[in-house]
């Protein structure tokens, strides 16, 4: 049995199989954002960046429900998500992720949203919106992630207090015993059990 800090939020009691598995599920994560960023990178390339002046064009017709204006400024800004996206990596969510949402951010913004403060859609708002999707997944993965958390704490509770009981005891102790010591109910206990394998 291995003991090994997750991502620093708290410790978690793993086999070596099950700590060599999720390293390597960590290398494979990075290569495949590394791959995912060079395609994307890739795919920006061959997208029209738009003048000051046709964007302004293009801000008109977007308003109007012009489907090719939405797409061609759809194009033009997949670098500001690209660039909001990375000012966000490496706090919990994968880059393609955060791209993701903040491209709805973006789409949110195109398809029927006009700046509230100027009526009018601007560079200013679209990048509002698009801060703000990536933040809400951020937040929501962070409520996720205290679960988790939790979860982990009450795992290393009951791991506690197996070791405890079964040397006070002198022998292996029962799901209810351990519902008991902990005052838990029992279904609880049975969930972690079932968890920590």
């Amino acid at each position: 049995i291995q003991i090994c800090c997750y991502e620093g939020r708290g410790l978690l009691i793993l086999d070596a199989q099950t700590s060599f598995n999720l390293a390597k599920d960590h290398a494979e994560i990075l290569i495949t954002q590394n791959e995912f960023l060079e395609q994307y990178r890739k795919d920006m390339k061959s997208m029209r960046r738009q003048t000051e002046e046709v964007l302004q064009e293009l801000f008109s017709a977007a308003l109007a429900g012009e489907q090719e204006a939405i797409r061609l400024l759809t194009e033009h800004y997949m670098e500001k998500v690209l660039a909001v996206a990375e000012e966000y990596a490496h706090r919990g969510m994968l880059i393609q992720d955060l791209i993701q949402e903040g491209n709805i951010g973006l789409l949110m913004g195109l398809h029927g949203a006009a700046d509230a403060e100027h009526g009018e859609l601007t560079e200013d708002y679209l990048e509002r919106e698009i801060r703000k999707t990536i933040r809400a997944a951020m937040d929501e993965q962070s409520g996720e992630t205290r679960v988790g958390e939790e979860v982990t704490g009450k795992l290393n509770k009951l791991a506690d207090s197996i070791t405890e009981l079964t040397e006070d005891l002198g022998r292996e102790v029962s799901p209810e015993e351990l519902s008991v010591f902990l005052d838990m109910p029992l279904d609880e206990i049975e969930d972690l059990l079932r968890i920590a394998g």
